[in-house]
């Protein structure tokens, strides 16, 4: 990215606004306003291989000239993938948030269980941990909440790049 003089911020910005959309004005009907959303078409957003054809403008050089384009691909992988669906930060910390139904289990057998599964499938760094919401756990030691109260909220805090299965 660099030789290109393009920083990971700038093509974050452009996949975003890509994928998600960026608001670039509003449209009056009537009494009522529309956001004037602009990204990439349906078919574009979801096949990937389309996706690494994006075109991306170059900075100009200090000149102010222009120094073309070139494919995403070029400066980035594209590829499928799992993972969350989103990753939060909370105190310089990468928060992920793991939100299910307890479907007729009690709200401390619940976490207990998805920490079992944590444990067998997700392999733990040291500075990992996980940690549930403290409404929960006051809660879970008074096992006072019945079967389908609601939803389990688990934080898994990330300290590292990705997790290791």
């Amino acid at each position: 990215m660099a030789f290109y003089g393009l920083t990971r911020a700038f093509v974050a910005n452009i996949l975003q606004t890509a994928l998600q959309g960026e608001v670039v004005s509003q449209v009056l009907e009537g009494q009522r306003r529309f956001d004037l959303l602009i990204r990439l078409e349906e078919e574009y957003r979801t096949d990937y291989k389309n996706l690494g054809r994006l075109r991306i403008d170059l900075p100009s050089d200090n000149d102010h000239k222009s120094r073309g384009q070139i494919e995403l691909r070029e400066v980035a992988e594209i590829s499928e993938g799992t993972g969350p669906n989103a990753v939060n930060r909370e105190n310089a910390r990468r928060r992920i948030v793991i939100r299910c139904n307890t479907d007729g289990h009690d709200l401390a057998s619940a976490v207990e269980e998805i920490k079992q599964k944590l444990d067998q499938q997700v392999m733990y760094s040291l500075i990992m941990s996980i940690a549930t919401s403290d409404p929960l756990e006051v809660q879970m030691y008074k096992q006072a909440i019945p079967p389908d109260a609601g939803i389990v909220h688990i934080t898994v805090e990330v300290h590292q790049d990705r997790l290791a299965r």
